[in-house]
């Protein structure tokens, strides 16, 4: 169900309600309309295939963490989702996940067998029915969130399906970092329900999808000294796209 009456309470912006308060106008500013936010909030719900409440409240956490009105932040979302190939015409993000090949959600477009990296720390990317990464623990497993329905799972790459156009992706630091990024996986982000929102996953904590995990291996364990934040354009959420386009990362 629809939280109207909790939007309409926090997004209505009169003249007369913009004087009286000033937490209204930190939640939205006077050019953002009721309609706008609604509009924005069921656009995330149905492509993502989430609630209104939980997408609002993980809105309202982003933008306080980052010092900005919460109507900025979900435009900037929609406009993000849009990017990554999401629309309303489009089947949800959870459909694309269940409809996911068994052993991967990265093998389901001309699915060939991984293949070995060059280190650990690498990453793969992969073109399935929503594009997919996955950290290389070793030469020997991948560490990844598969999908809906699914944890977060360390695997044998012998036994984990990419599409023939997949690329890996080596970051660009040292080897020490790229170590202790795949340990972080390793000790920390294994046996996580998965996240259907991308739209607010620059989070470590909690549920994890595939693009979540990679990025918070590398920034938890770079972000008190030099971070290595992964997300390629800085949005409110971190999509496989933006990791195959950052230039922290070198194609081979």
């Amino acid at each position: 169900m629809r939280p109207t009456k909790y939007l309409r309470a926090r997004f209505i912006i009169t003249g007369a309600a913009l004087a009286a308060t000033s937490l209204v106008g930190a939640i939205a500013p006077p050019s953002a309309s009721a309609h706008e936010v609604d509009s924005n909030l069921t656009f995330l719900a149905t492509t993502m295939g989430g609630t209104e409440a939980q997408i609002l409240s993980d809105a309202e956490a982003y933008a306080k963490s980052t010092n900005q009105n919460v109507a900025t932040v979900l435009q900037a979302a929609v406009n993000e989702a849009q990017a990554n190939g999401y629309s309303l015409h489009s089947e949800s993000l959870k459909d694309k996940n269940s409809n996911a090949a068994p052993n991967n959600s990265g093998g389901t477009v001309g699915s060939v067998p991984l293949t070995a990296p060059r280190q650990a720390g690498d990453i793969f990317w992969s073109d399935s029915t929503t594009d997919h990464v996955g950290l290389y623990y070793d030469r020997t497993f991948i560490i990844e969130a598969p999908g809906e329905g699914k944890v977060s799972r360390k695997a044998p790459i012998a036994n984990v399906t990419a599409s023939y156009n997949h690329v890996k992706l080596q970051v660009n630091t040292t080897q020490t970092r790229r170590n202790a990024a795949a340990a972080y996986a390793n000790n920390y982000l294994l046996g996580r329900s998965y996240n259907i929102y991308f739209a607010f996953n620059r989070k470590a904590d909690g549920a994890l999808n595939c693009s979540q995990l990679v990025w918070a291996a590398y920034y938890e364990t770079t972000k008190n000294s030099g971070v290595i934040d992964l997300d390629g354009n800085g949005g409110p959420g971190v999509y496989p796209g933006d990791i195959l386009r950052t230039t922290w990362v070198t194609r081979y």
